[in-house]
């Protein structure tokens, strides 16, 4: 297993990920475990593993993006619907996925360019059923990274995040 190192750990600028976190309909969602179980509805449905490793594993995302990651998500599973959620993480696991395929060694969010962002849209579109849409995902979750100023600091003054690398 290769581990991406960050250029410098600021998870301790960043609050602690609560051990769980109530979905928008109802669920506990256990954010101490290596993954996180949910159900698709509140009434049963499919089972959905966020399973954690899969971004650990080989990792591209340094430790304090994939940090990150699970914050945002943490405090997103309040606000949307399972499948949301489930989707968002596997784009996660995509865009490292590319990463990797174009030879990064790691990744931070501060590395997002405007090149980086139309080379994964132009992927997107050329290699996947989706057409774009893990790009649509990509960006509209990197704003709000960027600009809901989550944990007091915005993440933008934190990591040196640029928002107009998105600004396509």
């Amino acid at each position: 297993m290769r581990s991406a190192t960050s250029k410098t750990d600021h998870r301790f600028d960043l609050p602690a990920l609560p051990a769980g976190v109530v979905s928008l309909d109802g669920q506990v969602v256990g954010t101490d475990h290596p993954s996180w179980l949910l159900r698709s509805s509140a009434d049963g449905g499919k089972l959905l593993a966020l399973k954690w490793s899969r971004l650990d594993d080989s990792a591209i995302l340094t430790q304090c993006t994939r940090y990150l990651v699970k914050l945002f998500l943490a405090d997103k599973i309040s606000r949307k619907k399972a499948r949301t959620i489930e989707n968002d993480f596997r784009m996660f696991f995509r865009f490292q996925g590319w990463l990797r395929s174009i030879r990064r060694s790691s990744f931070e969010w501060s590395d997002l360019t405007e090149g980086i962002a139309r080379g994964y849209l132009a992927h997107g579109l050329k290699h996947t059923a989706d057409k774009g849409n893990d790009f649509s995902r990509l960006a509209r979750n990197c704003c709000l990274l960027g600009r809901r100023g989550y944990w007091g600091d915005s993440v933008s003054e934190l990591f040196g995040f640029g928002l107009e690398a998105l600004d396509l």
